[in-house]
């Protein structure tokens, strides 16, 4: 039985992994905490910069992961869904890495008890400019590692290197995670899913609305939307079918941000033979953001219902 700590031995020449676990165990106590105290607690802080309700476990998350990059002496900067702009740690030369990340995706579901998780993509700190300002950004091709954590029945750490994606599940009995899965792919013959919100159908462009037709009207195909991201691309990744969050009447660019919620999560399904694209059929990991905060549409899956889609877009 193989930890991630020891699959991942020397991969990034320093002890990176052992901080990223350490964050995503010390969020989900933070959740069981909460969930334990729900009746006391008052939930909401107010906006994020991307205009999204805040809750207080949005801004304890987002505090844990920067704590615990900090203190690793590892990390130069991260960009959080949480803080307006770039946190910088600059007092210590062995900091090569810099993290994007959505500290906790899916949040506003935590009184449900649905799947919430953590979602990260890691890169060299030579892909960003000498000032690491987001004046100069690195594409999602850039990304050296992706991941998330999903914080459910079980808890999962999803770890796509460039060549592959494995699978690891936290073993409560020894505080670790083990490797419960290597080298996942997406389904050769997926399950015929889609997951979109179809509460915004009328808002969507048309060529959108003909492809949901298309399969709300087959009877192959089957709805299955959570609304947590990390729950939703989880299925998708083990089971193949389509996630959807289209732009809309309301958001013009989309939902989803780019940099720590669609780039990390296209590496994965890419690295784990699918397909990940925006409008125009333009590939999720070509596009260079402009922003650490931009949003962008997201069309995720396997490659033949990406390519049905294609065929509309």
């Amino acid at each position: 039985m193989q930890t991630l700590i020891q699959y991942y031995n020397g991969y990034t020449g320093d002890n990176l992994f052992y901080y990223i676990q350490l964050s995503c165990k010390q969020i989900y106590n933070e959740i069981l905490k909460y969930n334990l105290h729900r009746n006391s607690i008052d939930i909401h802080t107010g906006l994020n910069k991307s205009g999204d309700i805040q809750q207080k476990l949005d801004v304890i998350s987002n505090s844990i992961f920067i704590n615990n990059m900090k203190e690793s002496n590892l990390v130069a900067g991260i960009i959080s869904e949480e803080n307006n702009n770039i946190i910088k740690f600059n007092e210590h030369t062995l900091r090569r890495w810099v993290i994007a990340c959505d500290p906790l995706d899916g949040s506003s579901n935590i009184d449900c008890n649905i799947g919430i998780g953590t979602i990260f993509g890691i890169y060299h700190r030579g892909k960003f400019n000498q000032e690491l300002s987001d004046v100069s950004l690195p594409k999602g091709d850039d990304l050296f590692i992706s991941g998330y954590c999903i914080y459910s029945t079980v808890i999962e750490l999803i770890i796509s290197t460039n060549k592959v994606v494995n699978r690891f599940t936290l073993d409560t009995a020894i505080g670790e995670f083990v490797l419960s899965q290597k080298q996942v792919r997406i389904p050769s013959i997926p399950k015929q899913i889609y997951s979109v919100n179809e509460g915004n159908y009328s808002k969507w462009d048309n060529d959108i609305t003909i492809y949901i037709d298309q399969c709300k009207f087959n009877k192959s195909y089957s709805l299955r939307y959570i609304g947590s991201m990390v729950a939703d691309i989880h299925r998708t990744l083990l089971y193949g079918g389509i996630f959807l969050y289209p732009s809309d009447n309301k958001n013009k660019n989309g939902k989803l941000r780019l940099m720590y919620e669609a780039h990390p999560i296209a590496k994965i399904i890419e690295t784990a033979g699918g397909k990940a694209i925006t409008n125009n059929k333009k590939r999720l990991l070509d596009i260079i953001p402009t922003s650490i905060h931009e949003r962008i549409p997201v069309f995720i899956g396997s490659c033949n219902d990406i390519n049905s889609l294609n065929n509309i877009l």
